[in-house]
């Protein structure tokens, strides 16, 4: 092992340390000691509730600890999906390891049964990475008293397998893309392979290939908004005429079945650009590195167009996206009151939430190029 101490960011949803009376936290002190047991060396874990002191700017400490670590290890549980801040760390952590060449530096810990990581993780962006990982199975010690065997051997054998990782790390020779067809330290020109600003020109077309999917996405959102306008209408005239509960479940069943093919529409849609947002993503980080590291003036007017659609993109993406978190918010509320309308609800939030999960992206993308007036880099 290294002298240097090895990296890690504690992604969990702290309402889920809470259900198990600190369990996580304890967990992850547990696991720097058995690290440091069977390697003689330290492992530096980022844990939010620990790392981040009180009027510390906690996004920017938060990504500034994903972009310093060496591993993610996100605590598996049904609420790690929803949680938003949760999805952003694991897949902005991701897409630095895929663009550096090393995706194995995620390290899944399966802590509570996730019913869609079993049945059909494809459905969701976020489901199928974890899914297309090596686990670390903790379910049954979870259950466990902390110092029972079953517990411990489970810690054990995480930091046997995070010890690995770390070994394979050090050893590894990560071969870089090479932007203009030729290694990286030659001066000869070549014929060979794509110039940095045919690859910027690539990147801009695949970037427009996502436009259609948003205005697609626009137009069944509208439709929705239209629907459930009229919903809340017959909602009121119900309720004036006295029909009570009966005819809510009634206008309720009406609704659900009506949204149904919007919200189908849209679950297809949010998958199919979270899937294109994977690709896209590594691309762009490579091509914004290449941008700005290169001293040719064409190249860099070239790199600079590009920066400048990107800031272009994130702009106006801002006002959809907020409004994509109202209708989310919408969308949780309506299917805590109705049963009736919970699936489709469930599938039509499936979809925003694949649109959602760009915002950070987007943000990673501002925050490599640089500042710029009137860029909001949290868009």
């Amino acid at each position: 092992m290294s002298d240097l101490p090895v990296r890690g960011f504690w992604s969990y949803v702290r309402d889920d340390d809470h259900t198990d009376k600190g369990r996580i936290l304890e967990l992850a002190e547990d696991l720097r000691s058995e690290f440091a047991a069977i390697t003689a060396g330290s492992l530096e874990l980022f844990v939010d509730r620990t790392s981040i002191e009180w009027g510390d700017d906690w996004r920017a400490k938060i990504d500034e600890a994903i972009a310093q670590a060496a591993f993610l290890i996100p605590i598996i549980t049904p609420r790690y999906f929803t949680s938003q801040a949760c999805r952003d760390e694991i897949l902005a952590f991701a897409a630095q390891a895929q663009a550096a060449g090393v995706p194995d530096l995620v390290l899944p810990v399966y802590w509570i049964d996730v019913r869609e990581l079993e049945n059909d993780p494809s459905v969701d962006e976020v489901t199928a990475l974890v899914a297309d990982r090596q686990r670390q199975d903790l379910r049954i010690a979870r259950l466990a008293d902390r110092g029972s065997s079953v517990y411990r051997q489970a810690v054990h054998e995480l930091a046997v397998a995070l010890a690995e990782r770390s070994d394979r790390l050090a050893t590894a020779v990560v071969a870089l893309p090479v932007l203009a067809g030729k290694p990286a330290d030659s001066d000869e020109d070549g014929d060979e392979g794509l110039g940095l600003m045919e690859t910027l020109g690539e990147g801009e077309v695949a970037l427009d290939e996502i436009t259609p999917i948003l205005n697609k996405i626009g137009a069944e959102i509208e439709t929705i908004g239209t629907l459930m306008e009229g919903g809340t209408a017959e909602l009121e005239r119900a309720d004036a005429r006295g029909q009570g509960f009966k005819g809510r479940v009634r206008v309720a069943a009406k609704i659900a079945a009506e949204l149904k093919e919007p919200a189908r529409n849209i679950a297809e849609l949010g998958q199919e650009y979270g899937a294109m947002m994977v690709k896209i993503d590594p691309m762009v980080r490579m091509l914004i590195e290449a941008g700005k590291s290169t001293k040719d003036p064409e190249e860099q007017e070239a790199a600079q167009e590009m920066f400048e659609a990107l800031r272009g993109m994130v702009l106006s993406s801002q006002a959809a996206l907020d409004q994509l978190r109202e209708l989310v918010d919408v969308v949780k509320d309506g299917a805590r009151v109705s049963s009736t309308m919970r699936p489709v609800l469930r599938e039509l939030n499936r979809g925003l939430q694949g649109v959602l999960d760009s915002s950070a992206v987007f943000a990673e993308w501002m925050r490599l190029i640089g500042p710029d007036d009137g860029i909001d880099a949290a868009a």
